[in-house]
């Protein structure tokens, strides 16, 4: 059975273009899917740039964060026992 759940209609054209290219080289039968090409797959998602509002919101979260951590610096184990050290 040449349709099969779960293989996408790009593949199942490609075996069927494949094969048809196979009958002609071996000179069985010409090749009907010459030209045939598969579909194209809709982008069901559109992207969308943020408001004003969500971009203010982004970039006010992101200095605000930036403020903790410029308060609050973690510092690795090395720098830790070097300031330990002097």
């Amino acid at each position: 059975m040449l349709v099969q759940p779960g293989y996408p209609n790009s593949f199942r054209l490609s075996s069927v273009r494949r094969l048809y290219e196979w009958c002609e080289s071996e000179k069985i039968y010409l090749n009907v899917a010459t030209g045939v090409k598969s579909p194209k797959r809709q982008n069901k998602f559109r992207r969308q740039g943020l408001t004003p509002e969500q971009s203010q919101r982004l970039f006010t979260t992101q200095i605000y964060i930036q403020s903790l951590t410029d308060e609050k610096r973690l510092k690795n184990p090395a720098e830790k026992l070097i300031d330990a050290m002097f």
